[in-house]
Parts: structure tokens; C-alpha cells; sequence
């Protein structure tokens, strides 16, 4: 009787244990390349060919996903997994990319990076990296202008610094294409804050934001939504 009660303790325990693990293993796929993304999903083979969808994945930003318990038996099992995306080219043509056998760890926090070398399969089975597929990165050329009564710092699009821009002044910077916020540092009375614009959407050539005493923008940490002059106002008391 002792056996029998042991037993099923020690099978309890594994189906506790089991229960646990497989409720978090999640995966944070790094887009390190000069690329964006797009549609990516990741397969999960564990999971009975199981889809995520994660959107798009813009140049130098991540997404993490919790994958869903199935398949597995004992801590730290590894298993395999594919990512699938499509690839812009320099000529505008979409490129479906696929990278196999991504490895992943049960109750482990994996990670995968994704770099300009990274090889990927990709037409009829061929094999190249990145880089050589999608071609030149394309850029465009933005013009932020500033017509507030406030200095910005630290302004930024895409990870390109635009360094500090006076009121009434503007900078230009060559930027990837696409659509991303703008932030920038306003210098009230009670110290410095994050704003981020609306999503500006970026095309090749020459391309212009104004920002004015009414733009709409975001404190960062906050969630307020006001114009720029209100926050400042606000904050300036």
C-alpha cells in the first residue's frame, strides 16, 4: 500500500513539475538586420505544427511570444522550431525566408538573433544570407523641422539620432524607410521628458515632418496624450 501511495506521489510530482515547465517557454526573436520583417511566423514543432503570427519586425526591435504547453515530458528538453518571413528586395519584390531548425528549451527564456549574415532558404530551396538577397538597404532622406516654441533634445527616428533641434531649426538624416515614431526631450521646470510623435510614415526621396505647438504627441511612461504646449505648460508649473 506504502508502494502504491508512493508511486502515484512521485507521478503527481512529475505531472505538477510537467505542468509548470510547459507553461513557460518563451521565445524573444531579435531582428538585428537593416531589414524589416514582414509577416513573420514562427512553427513550433513541438506544438503539433502550432503558428504564431508576430507581425512585423522592424529593423533592430524584438518580439517575444509565450509558446503553448504540448509535446514534451521532462525539464529541459529541446526541441526545434522554423521562422518564416517575407524579405523586401532593393527592387521591391517580396521574398518568402525561411530559417529551420531553430532550437528551443523547455522552461527556458530562448532567444534568437537574426543578423545581415544570417543564411536563410528562400526560392525553390536556394540558400544565401540576408544581406545578399534583399540587396542595398534603401534610405530616405528626413527633414524633422521644429516650429514649437521649445528646444527638443535627444531626437531620434528609427534608432537615428538627429541630434538636439532648436526651436525654429530643423536637422536632416538619412533613415530606412518605413513608418516609426519620432521622440524627442522636452526641458520643463520639473525636469526633462520622453514625447513620441504619432507613427510617421517615411518613403524614399525627401521626406518632411513639422512638429508645432499642436502636434499631438505621447509622454513616455505616462500614457498623457496632449499637444506638445500643453504638456509643456503642465509640466512648466
Amino acid at each position: 500500500m506504502r508502494n502504491i501511495i508512493f508511486n502515484v506521489a512521485i507521478i503527481a510530482f512529475f505531472i505538477f513539475i510537467g505542468c509548470d515547465y510547459q507553461e513557460n517557454t518563451p521565445i524573444t526573436i531579435t531582428n538585428n538586420t537593416s531589414y524589416d520583417l514582414l509577416d513573420v511566423n514562427f512553427t513550433w514543432d513541438w506544438g503539433s505544427g502550432k503558428i504564431y503570427n508576430l507581425g512585423n519586425i522592424n529593423s533592430k526591435k524584438n518580439v517575444t511570444i509565450q509558446l503553448l504547453p504540448g509535446g514534451f515530458g521532462i525539464h529541459g528538453e529541446t526541441g526545434t522550431g522554423t521562422i518564416t518571413f517575407i524579405l523586401e528586395s532593393s527592387n521591391g519584390n517580396p521574398i518568402l525566408c525561411t530559417i529551420k531548425n531553430i532550437t528551443i528549451k523547455s522552461n527556458y527564456k530562448n532567444e534568437y538573433l537574426i543578423n545581415n549574415n544570417t543564411t536563410v532558404s528562400y526560392s525553390n530551396n536556394n540558400r544565401d544570407t540576408i544581406q545578399n538577397i534583399a540587396g542595398p538597404v534603401k534610405t530616405a532622406t528626413l527633414i524633422i523641422n521644429n516650429m514649437t516654441d521649445y528646444n527638443f533634445l535627444n531626437v531620434e527616428y528609427d534608432s537615428v539620432n538627429f541630434g538636439n533641434i532648436n526651436s525654429g531649426r530643423d536637422s536632416r538624416k538619412n533613415v530606412s524607410p518605413g513608418t516609426k515614431f519620432i521622440y524627442f526631450n522636452l526641458q520643463p521646470k520639473s525636469g526633462i521628458v520622453r514625447l513620441r510623435t504619432e507613427p510617421f510614415t517615411s518613403i524614399n526621396g525627401n521626406n518632411t515632418i513639422t512638429i508645432t505647438n499642436n502636434t499631438i504627441v505621447t509622454v513616455l511612461g505616462d500614457d498623457i496624450r496632449s499637444t506638445v504646449k500643453s504638456i509643456f505648460d503642465d509640466l512648466n508649473k
